[in-house]
C-alpha cells in the first residue's frame, strides 16, 4: 500500500526532522509519485541537515533533476548555523578560498577535536601555505583518528608528492581509491555508511554513495599513470575502468 507507506515516512520524518536518512528517503519517494514539489522540500531538508548529500549520487541521480543544489549550497554556507564545518571547509578550499578554508576547519575541531575531516582538510590548507611542518602533523593527526578516511589519505598523498616520495604518496592514492571503490559497493558500502548490515526504513541507500570529486579524480588519474611505468597494467586498468564508470 503505497499511500500507507508514504503516510509513514511523513511521520518519521515529523518525529526526527533531523534525520537525513528519513528525509531524504521521503524525496525519493515523493518523485516516485511525481510529486515534485513535495520532493523538492524532502530534499532539502535531507541537505540542510547533511549537506555533504551535495556530493552524493543523490546530486546526480535525483535531487540535481529537481533542486538547484549550488544555490542551496550557497545558502547553507552564509547561514549562521553553527555545524557543518568541514563541509565548509572543504567546499572553500576546493573553490580556492584558503583563508575561509582555514577558518572552517579550525571551527569544526573546535567543535570536534576528532574531526579526521576537518585534520585533513587543514593538512592541504597548510600544504597550499607552504607549511610542511604543520601539513604533515594534521595528515599524521587524521590518519591517526581514523585510516579509513579518504580524505585523510587524500591530503597524506599528496604531501608525500609534494616532498618528493612518490612511492608512499601512491601508496596513500592506492588506500584512497581502495576506500572509495568497497565504499560505493551496495553490501560494503552500506556496512561503512551506517555500521549496520542492514537498516529495513532505508529504501535507498544507493542515493549516498559517494561522486569522486575534482581533487580525488586528479590524484586518481595520477596514480593509474604510476602504475603504468611500474608495468602493474591490469591494477592500472582497473583504476581507469572504475573512474570512467564515476564520471559517466
Amino acid at each position: 500500500n503505497h499511500s500507507k507507506v508514504l503516510e509513514l515516512m511523513e511521520k518519521a520524518v515529523d518525529l526526527a526532522p533531523r534525520n537525513s536518512t528519513f528525509a531524504l528517503n521521503l524525496g525519493w519517494m515523493y518523485q516516485q509519485i511525481g510529486n515534485t514539489d513535495a520532493a523538492r522540500s524532502a530534499y532539502r531538508q535531507a541537505i540542510l541537515v547533511d549537506p555533504w548529500l551535495i556530493g552524493t549520487t543523490t546530486n546526480k541521480m535525483n535531487i540535481g533533476q529537481i533542486l538547484d543544489v549550488d544555490e542551496l549550497a550557497d545558502e547553507i554556507e552564509r547561514s549562521d548555523t553553527r555545524s557543518d564545518f568541514s563541509w565548509r571547509g572543504w567546499r572553500a578550499l576546493r573553490e580556492g578560498r584558503i583563508d575561509d578554508a582555514n577558518k572552517h576547519f579550525t571551527s569544526a575541531i573546535l567543535a570536534n577535536p576528532r574531526s579526521v575531516d576537518a585534520y585533513s582538510g587543514l593538512a592541504l590548507v597548510y600544504l597550499k601555505s607552504n607549511d610542511l611542518s604543520n601539513a604533515e602533523r594534521m595528515a599524521k593527526l587524521a590518519l591517526l583518528i581514523n585510516t579509513f578516511s579518504p580524505r585523510a589519505h587524500l591530503a597524506a598523498g599528496r604531501i608525500s608528492h609534494e616532498i618528493g616520495d612518490e612511492t608512499q604518496a601512491m601508496g596513500h592514492f592506492l588506500q584512497m581509491f581502495h576506500l572509495i571503490s568497497a565504499r560505493n559497493k551496495s553490501s560494503g558500502y552500506y556496512e561503512n555508511t551506517y555500521s549496520k548490515s542492514y537498516l529495513p526504513f532505508d529504501l535507498v541507500p544507493q542515493l549516498r554513495q559517494s561522486i569522486i570529486s575534482e581533487e580525488m579524480l586528479e590524484d586518481l588519474e595520477r596514480l593509474v599513470e604510476y602504475l603504468e611505468e611500474l608495468g602493474e597494467e591490469d591494477d592500472a586498468r582497473e583504476i581507469m575502468n572504475w573512474l570512467n564508470n564515476q564520471i559517466k
